[in-house]
């Protein structure tokens, strides 16, 4: 019998873990929106919307792309800078997260929050905070729940930072393939 390996870090392939892990998650939220307007894998779909909140995360999807393609039986994955129009976001006050940082100012924070323009809930996002206008205070993401609306002929979820828009329109030349 031989030994058992030993562990060594150097041959893990950090990028290729992140790729991987996001290959799933892109792939578990387009299988979980198919699920959710019943719509079977075996149906093919046109194309996926992914919001790209920078150029290394389109590259590390880039990568990915024909994995999930393949595993959600999707024709193409879109990659967007302008979300407006397409994908609508709500925010709202994580009053959890909020309350130990904001006290006593509480209602005059979450008003803040929930007049955020898409474009600075964007810069959220991609920042990861976003100083309140009218008030001492910066918020974190994990101070607040973004969420994505669904569009007509869109079904849009998203899970943490990563939002993806499945289009659900099945047209006859799609409807034969399937």
């Amino acid at each position: 019998l031989a030994n058992f390996p030993v562990y060594n870090e150097s041959l893990v392939d950090k990028d290729l873990e992140e790729r991987m892990a996001l290959a799933q998650d892109i792939s578990s939220l387009t299988l979980s929106l198919r699920k959710k307007t019943s719509i079977n894998v075996r149906q093919p779909l046109n194309k996926i919307l992914v919001p790209v909140l920078d150029s290394a995360f389109q590259e590390k999807v880039e990568k990915v792309k024909d994995l999930i393609l393949s595993e959600t039986n999707i024709k193409d994955i879109e990659f967007i800078t302008d979300t407006t129009g397409i994908i609508k976001k709500k925010i709202k006050p994580n009053f959890k997260a909020l309350g130990a940082k904001v006290g006593k100012d509480m209602k005059l924070v979450s008003s803040s929050i929930q007049s955020l323009t898409i474009d600075q809930i964007s810069t959220l996002e991609s920042t990861g905070e976003l100083a309140l206008a009218g008030t001492p205070y910066t918020i974190l993401l994990s101070d607040v729940e973004i969420i994505a609306e669904d569009v007509e002929g869109w079904q849009v979820a998203n899970l943490g930072k990563l939002t993806v828009a499945l289009d659900v329109h099945i047209t006859e030349e799609l409807k034969k393939e399937g």
